[in-house]
């Protein structure tokens, strides 16, 4: 079970011909990496940005063959945890940029570990932990399918350079919208995990999704 924490990111702003500034937001809080200036070192590509804020945090990053284990829900459950035994904080952090008429453009799905909890009755009971993991992951999976929708939007876009940065961002943000809907969606019609067929239906619609994207998986 979790609680529906949906994170939204701004898409990275850099102003052109000024001091580059690549400035990301996730799970609300706001962090700005120097990229540089036309007086000094060489702007850091968007990845290493990205990769910087994910380091900082102690990210997992999402990877086909490193799913989500109990060692991954590191925080403290809180006092009164509702009817959720299980909690995932996780984030879609995305950017663009573009230098003269190329458009760099990065989507990264993470986990943040420190930030997401278990309740130690489910670590306990090896059908309950599997049972919390599948419902879990696919929450993750569903971030990541997301992940690969902005990857894909922003690959099909025709002289996206010719795009200002606020409509650039605002491709990003409905997605992140999007992907809020679905996870609510997934709690609401799963009952957190509890329903076992509809759990089914959804990992193996979620899995299909991951497939047809696969294009996109980087």
């Amino acid at each position: 079970m979790r609680t529906n924490l949906i994170c939204y990111p701004d898409v990275t702003r850099v102003m052109r011909n000024l001091g580059l500034i690549a400035c990301l937001v996730a799970a609300g809080a706001a962090g700005c990496v120097s990229a540089g200036s036309a007086q000094g070192p060489k702007p850091m590509r968007l990845a290493e940005v990205i990769d910087a804020q994910l380091n900082a945090r102690g990210a997992l990053r999402w990877a086909k063959e490193r799913p989500l284990v109990p060692g991954d829900f590191r925080g403290t459950p809180p006092t009164a945890t509702g009817q959720e035994g299980a909690h995932t904080e996780y984030t879609i952090i995305s950017g663009a940029r573009c230098t003269g008429r190329t458009l760099e453009f990065q989507a990264t799905a993470a986990v943040l570990p420190a930030q997401s909890w278990m309740v130690a009755e489910l670590k306990r009971s090896p059908s309950e932990t599997a049972r919390t993991l599948r419902h879990e992951q696919t929450h993750f999976d569903i971030s990541e399918v997301y992940a690969r929708r902005i990857r894909r939007k922003f690959a099909e876009l025709y002289d996206p350079c010719s795009n200002s940065e606020e409509v650039l961002q605002e491709f990003s943000d409905r997605l992140v919208r999007d992907e809020a809907a679905e996870q609510r969606r997934y709690d609401e019609e799963t009952i957190h995990g509890r329903t076992t067929g509809i759990q089914t239906d959804w990992d193996r619609q979620v899995a299909a999704w991951l497939e047809s994207l696969n294009k996109y998986d980087k």
